[in-house]
């Protein structure tokens, strides 16, 4: 080993100085062992610092079929290996931390990748797992930090826990049709990911599998997926568009929850039901086309969509939970499902948009502050017959000037008379039309405090009120 300085001069007076080191190259080898009755030969370690390597196939007459857990572990001058077709196992960490390793190529002839193989080889610049391996072990590929390309093909199985986390350059991730699950945190803090492909019939996506992938911009996911876990995309805050194919499962709790760029998803038929928050503080977006066949919507899983100016629940929902759609303020216009019995609490509480809403003659409870502080509603309709409608149920709806109020066996209503607090004083007054044999208990429309009172300046009667 040996060191040169050199130096330069331009006509100009400059200087320039490049310190050169020259290293002999070392003999090159691996160690081995014999495994299986002395049949075969696993190789064990390497020593000598080339660049370059090729693993024989076949070592003092016996085929080489594996490479045993840490044979390479650390090296930092092989660029390039070259492992031949026979070779049936690599084992547990045996290329982590090979920090100049920028190439590597799977032989078919193995079925599944070790955790932590090649974790850490920061140099890796892609890599494509082939069909026939069963399992990508966990952080297998962890804090490859210039591996920029992932090819996952059709029929892979399980995709392990952090299989790729901390991989900040890669840039497109496909993963094929017919793949096992993908492992919680897999893609986690990949803040360079752009594009993912997901294909068909692909098992669930695991917890926080790509958590704030703060650069992916679009998602498409094929038909007949398995779950979505719990916060998988949260955070991903440059996600413009999520398209997930008909017969998904279950998208979970916080799925796609502060996604502040997402503007338009669109979901097939048969889904499964969207999950507590799952698209919470998703302020930018505009478009939700929700599939034909959703049976629920979780508490709060659209709270603070700040964007969404309508919503269309399809008759499959008989659901939807707490606070659903709350602080949607752009909310115009909802439609509810036919197979709604209940507008549970807050579910539309600070829709400040709102100009009307028709509660059909399925509904039958309206739950505490359903529609409180929705201050730009006007028109009102209670078709049904409700049983009960919850304390502040329609607290400072300012703007409302007409009711029609069909309801005949109200049982229950708000304390302190509270449902219609403060209704209509910011217009006009509020018509208030009563349908036949509706029925209207005491203090209904008149709270307690008088200056809380809804003002209403005309009602109409149909014959048979009571």
């Amino acid at each position: 080993k040996g060191t040169a300085t050199v130096q330069a001069f331009t006509d100009n007076g400059k200087t320039a100085t490049c310190a050169i080191t020259v290293e002999e190259a070392l003999p090159s080898g691996l160690n081995y062992k014999l495994v299986e009755n002395d049949s075969f030969y696993m190789v064990t370690g390497y020593f000598g610092n080339a660049r370059e390597y090729i693993i024989p196939p076949i070592y003092d007459g016996l085929r080489v079929i594996g490479i045993q857990e840490n044979a390479f572990k650390n090296n930092t001058w092989l660029q390039k290996i070259t492992v031949p077709t026979n070779i049936e196992k690599i084992g547990v960490s045996a290329f982590e931390g090979c920090t100049a390793l920028t190439e590597f190529t799977i032989p078919k002839s193995v079925t599944k990748i070790e955790p932590s193989t090649f974790a850490g080889c920061t140099s890796l610049a892609s890599i494509r797992i082939h069909g026939k391996i069963e399992e990508v072990g966990e952080k297998a590929f962890a804090g490859c930090s210039m591996l920029a390309d992932v090819t996952v093909e059709d029929g892979v199985g399980n995709i392990g826990a952090n299989a790729f986390s901390d991989c900040t350059m890669l840039i497109k991730v496909i993963i094929g049709n017919n793949v096992g699950n993908i492992g919680d945190e897999a893609f986690i803090n990949c803040t360079s990911l752009r594009t993912l492909t997901i294909g068909n019939k692909v098992g669930l996506i695991g917890k926080s599998a790509f958590y704030k992938c703060t650069s992916l911009s679009a998602v498409t996911i094929g038909t007949d997926i398995g779950n979505i876990g719990k916060s998988a995309f949260a955070e991903c805050t440059a996600l413009l568009s999520v398209k997930i194919g008909e017969g998904s499962a279950d998208i979970g709790e916080k799925a796609f929850s502060g996604c502040t760029a997402l503007q338009e998803v669109t979901i097939g038929d048969r889904p499964g039901n969207i999950g507590e928050y799952a698209f919470e503080n998703c302020m930018s977006l505009v478009r939700f086309t929700f599939g034909d066949g959703i049976k629920e919507i979780g508490a709060r899983a659209f709270d603070s969509c700040s964007a969404l100016e309508s919503v269309e629940l399809p008759d499959s929902i008989t659901l939807v939970g707490n606070g659903a759609f709350r602080h949607a303020k752009a909310l115009k216009s909802i439609k509810l499902s036919k197979n709604m019995t209940k507008i549970n609490n807050i579910t539309f509480q600070y829709c400040e948009s709102l100009k009307s809403v028709s509660l059909h003659e399925g509904i039958t409870e309206i739950g505490n502050s359903a529609f409180s502080y929705c201050y730009g509603l006007e028109k009102l309709e209670i078709l049904g017959d409700v049983t009960s409608i919850g304390n502040s149920a329609f607290y400072h709806c300012e703007k409302l000037n007409e009711i029609y109020y069909a309801a005949k066996t109200v049982k229950n209503y708000g304390t302190n008379h509270y449902t219609f607090c403060r209704a209509g004083l910011g217009g006009e007054g509020i018509r208030l039309t009563v349908a036949a044999g509706a029925y209207v208990p005491d203090g209904l429309f008149e709270p307690v405090e008088e200056a809380n009172r809804p003002k209403i300046t005309e009602i109409v009667f149909k014959d048979g009120t009571e």
